[in-house]
């Protein structure tokens, strides 16, 4: 079942915040929201199709499946994200599978309205590639870790960005954990017992604390591979 959108709530996501009123209006009567259950997809990987998406409500899984059937999570995206840049931009199949993280809202501008935005609104047009850049900066970043850092590294990181990111406690599973940084759900819970005992790391269920970024920081160097 397809949704309105209204230009009000656009105005609202952090990617298109900076647009003139009339792009808000356009995008309004161009978008199409659609609601997602839990666990539903959204987007294929390798799937020809080209719309770029908004996350209206809720959140989405970005991620791609191993030969061993392993997902490898890139990010979750929350309300007022985008995704599907790539792929409305270039035009060829699609990097990752998406999937709605729980209940979802999400809106879909099809390749056709995305072109002409972007050809005749330079606005929307640096909107898009301020976006790329963010996604490229995020996969640089990502790569560098993966051949800087041991696995205990790539799990401080993560716990030090979304610490960063989140208002209250951090809410993740040792298995999506794992996912994050490239390893199983036995060496994240290892690492998270062996941060609790050193009174770095709080735990309830699946939320998490950080209680001491200066000292979570400073244990990154010996981390570093040789």
């Amino acid at each position: 079942m397809e949704h309105r959108v209204s230009p009000a709530v656009l105005a609202g996501i952090d990617a298109l915040s900076a647009l003139p009123a009339h792009v808000f209006e356009r995008l309004a009567r161009e978008l199409k929201a659609q609601r997602f259950d839990k666990g539903e997809t959204i987007v294929r990987f390798n799937d020809s199709s080209r719309d770029l998406f908004v996350i209206l409500n809720g959140a989405v899984r970005v991620s791609l499946i191993g030969s061993t059937g392993r997902a490898l999570t890139y990010q979750i995206l929350e309300a007022g994200e985008m995704f599907g840049e790539v792929a409305a931009v270039d035009g060829l199949p699609r990097t990752a599978n998406v999937l709605a993280e729980r209940e979802s809202v999400v809106a879909s501008l099809s390749p056709q309205s995305f072109e002409a935005l972007a050809l005749g609104e330079p606005a929307f047009a640096i909107a898009i590639l301020r976006r790329l850049a963010r996604l490229n900066r995020r996969l640089t970043n990502r790569l560098f870790e993966y051949h800087a850092y041991d696995v205990r590294g790539r799990v401080y990181l993560e716990l030090l960005r979304l610490d960063e990111s989140e208002d209250d406690d951090i809410v993740i599973t040792d298995r999506d954990m794992a996912s994050r940084v490239g390893t199983t759900r036995e060496n994240v819970s290892r690492i998270h017992g062996a941060l609790r005992e050193q009174g770095l790391l709080e735990r309830n269920g699946s939320r998490l604390k950080v209680l001491d970024r200066r000292r979570l920081e400073a244990m990154l160097p010996d981390c570093e591979f040789g």
